[in-house]
């Protein structure tokens, strides 16, 4: 095996020349698709419209939509076809203001719907454009979620103030709608 400095073998053994060599890990075989929680499509209110709140099926280890090249992964790195192909079915906020919060992610365009399950809580959830669902729960039964950071894309922009004061603009894609100009003198400001 070559030597080369900086790269450790799976022991943490160094070569006698002092520099560090290869590590030789052996590819992982495919696993079957895995069961996937989903929920059942909901129609708010747009009778016969259920084609874009169905959620998406997984495609398969091996199969043509998962050799497909994809976008840019995080911070614009391209993807390989061995890259996992994960996706996100639910995202909860549990949160100690739960309709300030609801009314952020309704300024946003989210059409969130009060829900319940069983003996839960009284909570919102939303589907987003790939099937996603967003829920908004209040932090009664566990602490709030904290500090989170969501990238959204939106398909018209605007400028508007989070539950906890700061404001956030929601840029588009190029090509919709115009950009708006942020709001001069704050320094607090994010982008969703």
């Amino acid at each position: 095996m070559p030597h080369h400095p900086g790269v450790q073998t799976e022991l943490g053994d160094a070569p006698p020349d002092g520099g560090m060599t290869d590590v030789r890990v052996p590819r992982p075989q495919p696993l079957p698709t895995p069961a996937v929680h989903r929920r059942e499509p909901r129609n708010h209110g747009h009778a016969g419209d259920l084609t874009a709140r169905t959620p998406h099926a997984l495609p398969r280890v091996g199969s043509p939509r998962m050799r497909r090249p994809g976008p840019p992964g995080l911070h614009g790195h391209p993807r390989t076809e061995e890259d996992p192909r994960m996706t996100i079915d639910l995202l909860v906020i549990y949160t100690n203001r739960l309709d300030e919060c609801r009314d952020f992610y309704a300024g946003l365009g989210l059409d969130l719907v009060p829900e319940r399950h069983g003996n839960g809580p009284d909570h919102y959830a939303a589907t987003l454009a790939d099937g996603t669902v967003l829920e908004l729960y209040p932090a009664t039964r566990r602490p709030e979620t904290g500090y989170l950071r969501l990238g959204l894309t939106g398909d018209s922009p605007r400028t508007l103030t989070d539950p906890d004061g700061r404001t956030v603009v929601l840029t588009a894609p190029e090509g919709f709608g115009h950009q708006p100009q942020p709001t001069a003198g704050r320094r607090d400001q994010r982008s969703a």
